[in-house]
């Protein structure tokens, strides 16, 4: 199935009339979606790399979670001012309702941690009110979010800490389980219990038994945030499709379909309404030997003019480094490339005229050319020019210093006439006078 990604980002204000490009990526039918994923993911941060700080951030991809667990620390405060006045069933309501909107939250290690810190205030308040299946529950899962979790000893007495105890030596005792996660597209950051394991596919090993909490995080695709219980000493396995968000719908759709010609298709309507005045369309098919070859297509969205396009055989083995080279090589990023405002659109060249040469695996065959033996030329043509030019700039620095010299006795003997002619007509003057 063929995948795409948007992903808008700010151009720099080197970028003549784009303040926004888009980036969009279309395997063809036969390119492996892991190779893919790998370019995908390469050429997003070889854009970044080359805008900077200008880079648009994908939408949020839990963006209630903040409110959940600022709602989860309000129901346990409640939870722990109940239980202190011994008002023991409003003290488990509300700790259970603390939990539910924390479990919504824990998406990032301080949250995980705050709900495990909630399952543990739900353990003591079930226990209060004599429900131990519901507090073993709650127990388990404080631990297998938190091993280094403790409980609140201002609440819990000693039965409960024992109780605690107990349960989470049990969980302890089990053999560790692994976790096997495959996304639809590849390459999905992965997070198990809010801590990063890497892009999809994933496999997390050493876990203990029991319910993990994973989030599945794409750009420009909706978020997954799934609950994956991992058995005894053996392998859960998970697969989820990411969904392009609402938004993106009609601009991958009408990608997959555009023959990407001269001239954009409709699409490029749809991608101007999301902001992204040029776009590039990275397609990706099918090579030979090791080497997937690709098309770059930068378009101006509002004319639909195909600014450049740039061919390149990426290298399964580097396919990092040859994605991030054709990217920036579509953007005709200039010296210093990788620094904010080193990037400049082109002009739209005449229609059917190539805009880069393509960049295949090198073969045998051929000679230099003109420009192979131009550097020569240029040093043999430069050696006697540069010593002409040598003995010329000589001889004018040395006519100058003897010229500077000769003047300044010149003008020291002209001086010393004045002065004796001064000498003398003072002397004359002194006679004439003085009787």
């Amino acid at each position: 199935m063929n995948a795409l990604t948007w992903l808008l980002l700010v151009g720099a204000g080197a970028l003549p009339d784009a303040q926004h490009v888009g980036l969009l990526v279309r395997p063809e039918a036969g390119v492996d979606p892991a190779a893919a994923a790998r370019a995908e993911t390469a050429a997003r941060q070889a854009l970044q790399d080359v805008l900077g700080s200008q880079m648009l951030q994908p939408p949020e991809p839990f963006p209630d979670a903040e409110a959940q667990r600022k709602d989860g620390e309000q129901k346990m405060a409640t939870a722990r001012e109940k239980a202190g006045m011994l008002e023991t069933a409003e003290a488990m309501e509300a700790a259970e309702a603390g939990v539910l909107a924390l479990y919504k939250g824990a998406v990032t290690p301080a949250g995980v941690r705050m709900l495990a810190d909630a399952h543990t205030l739900a353990m003591i308040t079930n226990l209060f009110n004599n429900r131990k299946p519901q507090a073993e529950e709650h127990a388990r899962r404080a631990y297998i979010l938190n091993p280094n979790v403790t409980i609140d000893t201002t609440l819990a007495g000693t039965d409960e800490e024992q109780f605690f105890k107990k349960t989470t030596r049990q969980v302890a005792s089990l053999p560790h389980g692994t976790l096997e996660l495959v996304t639809v597209p590849p390459g999905a950051q992965v997070f198990v219990d809010g801590a990063p394991a890497g892009p999809s596919p994933v496999t997390k090993k050493d876990l203990l038994p029991g319910p993990h909490l994973v989030q599945l995080v794409m750009p420009w695709r909706e978020a997954v945030f799934l609950e994956v219980v991992v058995p005894p000493g053996g392998t859960s396995r998970s697969e989820s499709s990411l969904k392009d968000l609402p938004a993106m719908v009609t601009v991958r759709s009408g990608v997959q379909k555009d023959t990407l010609g001269d001239t954009a298709g409709e699409w490029r309507a749809a991608a101007t309404t999301l902001g992204a005045d040029h776009s590039v369309v990275l397609v990706l098919s099918p090579g030979k030997d090791g080497f997937v070859n690709a098309a770059a297509h930068l378009y101006a969205n509002k004319d639909g003019a195909r600014r450049r396009r740039v061919e390149k055989a990426l290298a399964t083995a580097s396919l990092e480094q040859d994605a991030t080279a054709l990217m920036k090589d579509v953007l005709n990023v200039a010296e210093g490339a990788g620094t904010p405002g080193k990037a400049r659109m082109v002009d739209a060249p005449a229609k059917g005229t190539a805009t880069a040469a393509a960049d295949e695996p090198s073969g045998g065959g051929g000679g230099p050319g003109i420009l192979g033996i131009l550097p020569w030329i240029l040093l043999v043509g430069a050696v006697p020019v540069t010593l002409l030019l040598g003995v010329a700039l000589g001889a004018a620095v040395g006519v100058g210093i003897s010229a500077w010299y000769w003047q300044g006795i010149l003008n020291t003997q002209v001086g010393q006439a004045n002065t004796n002619a001064r000498r003398r007509e003072s002397a004359r003057q002194t006679t004439v006078l003085g009787f």
